[in-house]
């Protein structure tokens, strides 16, 4: 069974249409929104962004067409408290965006990545196949592990099984056999 996933090769620099998946730098923001703050009120700092737009039919309905992250300048806790990381939601039909970061905000890097698409599948049934070939890490080449919308995610801290999901055509994660998981 394969489930097609959008994969993100990245790329150094900026690119002229904003709305594209990034990692620092400037992002897609409209003029007129509220810049996302930290429960103290200070700003918080952008950190990456991922377009939507050529990855609907991979996931189904969401609110937007991009998501952008922001997290707490100079507090590197986010990574541990993700009750502090914001996400936005944001649509691609914004006419007037920020041609600045707001002021007393750093970008998250000194470097910004763009986001380049290509569509690839995973074959998570293929597991057993992949350990038998001599390759390093056979366990990355049935199932896709990067920057990704779509498809199944990487079995890094489980084994999860996926099965299709009949209406949407879409991976769902099937229930545990029981007795399984628990110690």
């Amino acid at each position: 069974m394969a489930f097609a996933t959008d994969v993100f090769v990245l790329g150094l620099g900026p690119q002229k249409d904003r709305r594209l998946t990034k990692v620092s730098g400037l992002p897609y923001w409209p003029k007129g929104r509220s810049w996302p703050t930290v429960d103290d009120g200070s700003p918080c700092q952008f950190l990456a962004q991922f377009c939507f737009l050529d990855s609907r039919g991979l996931v189904g309905k969401l609110p937007g067409d991009i998501l952008a992250r922001f997290v707490p300048q100079d507090d590197e806790e986010w990574l541990w408290e993700l009750d502090q990381v914001r996400f936005e939601w944001l649509a691609a039909d914004v006419e007037a965006l920020i041609d600045e970061l707001p002021k007393g905000v750093q970008p998250y890097c000194r470097s910004e990545w763009y986001g380049v698409l290509h569509r690839a599948h995973d074959y998570p049934g293929a597991m057993e196949q992949a350990r038998k070939l001599e390759v390093d890490q056979p366990y990355n080449l049935p199932t896709i592990n990067g920057t990704k919308i779509g498809g199944i995610p990487h079995a890094v801290q489980s084994k999860a099984k996926y099965g299709v999901d009949p209406k949407t055509g879409l991976p769902v994660r099937l229930p545990e056999k029981e007795g399984k998981g628990t110690s």
